[in-house]
């Protein structure tokens, strides 16, 4: 079972339909995220899952909640293209690779327990299942979410999040690790294993990705 199954199947893949009609009638370019979260249909399920008391405790909480279901709706929009990854191509730190995204949103699949990481330095390492990753109309933004930790049992997953400016894909190839998603985790060289130690490294593991599955 994928995140999106395990996530958004049932009552809240159900409204995806409504939001997208309150999208068309208004004309809104929900591409971009601000708008998006915007939609009557989404403010109520967000008022579902977001106390008072939570953003209160956390402020922080909103755009975790945010970020998961614009990313789910902008999959589900595009068909739930998903893409599985087999390897990564070896680009130049000279220009970003190219990123094409079918129908402007899909999931990229990675093998199990190839790369790893946290979500902040107290937690634990987690094996990284894939990345949901949209692109804005005007093709010059691009958004991921990396989903850890996922388990049926778990009923949900731990998320990595970034939204860049096409001009930061280089940016994040330039300032990447030496090597390449070298293992932060201990016994991680011996296991095969590479990590994600940032959201640059987040997002070059993105473009590189997307180069592999358009070949």
């Amino acid at each position: 079972m994928g995140p999106f199954e395990l996530v958004f199947s049932g009552e809240v893949e159900a409204q995806f339909e409504r939001m997208r009609e309150e999208a068309a009638l208004s004309r809104m370019d929900v591409t971009d995220r601000t708008l998006f979260v915007s939609l009557p249909s989404v403010q109520r399920i967000l008022e579902q899952i977001e106390s008072p008391q939570l953003l209160t405790d956390n402020p922080a909480a909103a755009g975790e909640y945010h970020m998961p279901l614009y990313m789910g709706f902008r999959f589900w929009d595009a068909g739930k293209v998903v893409m599985d990854v087999e390897r990564l191509p070896d680009c130049s730190t000279e220009g970003p690779c190219e990123v094409p995204i079918p129908s402007g949103a899909c999931y990229l699949r990675f093998p199990e327990r190839w790369f790893w990481a946290q979500i902040d330095q107290q937690a634990p390492h987690e094996p990284l299942d894939g990345v949901f990753v949209a692109q804005s109309s005007d093709l010059r933004r691009l958004s991921a979410l990396a989903v850890l930790g996922l388990r049926p049992e778990r009923h949900g997953f731990s998320q990595l999040s970034v939204t860049a400016a096409v001009e930061d894909l280089v940016a994040a190839q330039l300032v990447s690790r030496t090597p390449r998603f070298a293992p932060a985790m201990a016994g991680g060289t011996e296991a095969g294993f590479k990590s994600l130690a940032s959201l640059g490294e987040l997002l070059l593991l993105t473009q590189l990705a997307l180069t592999q599955v358009a070949s």
